[in-house]
């Protein structure tokens, strides 16, 4: 209605203006495809794009040639992915591929291609700093080279030539997700993390985000210190897991599908690990539990209660898992 790319000059959501860009390109099948199907055209590319990335990061984990072809169905397949994308017409699993191969870069031990993979990912979603945690144990661990973090920011960069050459300014598109968190006007929406309880407890909305942002950044720096000591392979995927399941748990105003990183790499693990099948399995319901909030409202006073446990068991047990590794890394150290 404004123009496709001339509708870039100034912010038309609250996302960064990547998203918007795919959606200019996408906007020219129209005539060809219906507007609902365009929309969820996105994420149906980045679910093909995703689940190679699945395919290529076990296939660097184990040399079992049934279970690497596995690892792309549990993207394919995966309830969440299909509720987010064909259902709802969600862009999550865009940011999720991004952080999916930041994950297999330091995997192959290529620090390059994990900076500018994370670059992109911050470009469609602020949500991907739930890596940043996972990201500081690689840089304590030296498998960041400072040159490397040169090429962080080109994904935005790239991302705000089009609207810079329509007219628009940085800026105002730069201050966009800001919007997001404003709109979100409770300390937790639909998901069952810590903060389901604000309310119980009368936490009002201003001291819970404060409290959760520091709480949030001292639980980020202790998984980062934590997981300076793991060097294996597949260690540093069970640590990126711990990253991307934590920071949601323990951050105020978020919602139900901030869990889906975390799903799947969850799954990619328990394709070479069955340990991890069953964490994997208690997020994987937590959120499906949650989801069900957005098609019966009345639904939600009780299924908050079980989404919480589900998603505090499969922290745990991460958590566990995780120590066991360190334990043992240290121990050969």
């Amino acid at each position: 209605d404004h123009g496709r790319w001339r509708a870039l000059r100034s912010p038309i959501g609250d996302y960064f203006p990547a998203y918007y860009e795919c959606m200019a390109l996408i906007s020219y099948l129209d005539g060809s495809l219906d507007r609902i199907i365009q929309i969820k055209l996105l994420s149906f590319l980045f679910d093909i794009v995703a689940a190679g990335i699945a395919f290529r990061l076990v296939g660097a984990l184990t040399q079992d040639n049934v279970t690497k072809w596995v690892a792309p169905f549990c993207v394919l397949a995966g309830p969440t992915v299909i509720v987010n994308g064909a259902i709802w017409g969600q862009c999550d699993i865009v940011y999720t591929t991004f952080l999916l191969l930041t994950v297999f870069a330091f995997v192959i031990d290529n620090d390059a291609l994990a900076m500018l993979a994370f670059g992109f990912a911050l470009s469609f979603k602020l949500q991907s700093i739930f890596l940043c945690p996972f990201l500081l144990a690689m840089l304590l661990q030296k498998r960041i080279r400072l040159k490397a973090l040169v090429l962080l920011p080109l994904g935005w960069l790239f991302s705000i030539v089009p609207p810079l050459l329509a007219g628009g300014s940085a800026w105002a598109w730069l201050g966009a997700p800001l919007k997001q968190s404003g709109e979100i006007s409770a300390l937790s929406v639909n998901v069952g993390n810590i903060w389901v309880f604000g309310k119980l407890l009368h936490v009002s909305q201003t001291a819970g985000t404060i409290l959760g942002a520091v709480l949030t950044m001292c639980v980020g720096i202790a998984i980062g210190v934590f997981g300076s000591r793991f060097r294996q392979t597949k260690s540093i995927v069970v640590l990126a897991s711990l990253s991307l399941i934590c920071i949601p748990y323990v951050m105020p105003r978020v919602h139900d599908r901030y869990f889906m990183p975390a799903e799947l790499l969850l799954c990619l693990l328990a394709c070479v690990d069955l340990a991890f099948a069953l964490p994997a399995g208690l997020l994987l319901t937590g959120s499906l539990i949650s989801y069900a909030c957005y098609f019966q409202a009345a639904y939600r006073h009780w299924a908050m209660g079980p989404a919480f446990l589900m998603n505090t068991a499969a922290l745990f047990l991460v958590v566990m898992r995780a120590y066991h590794l360190r334990t043992d890394a240290t121990q050969c150290a």
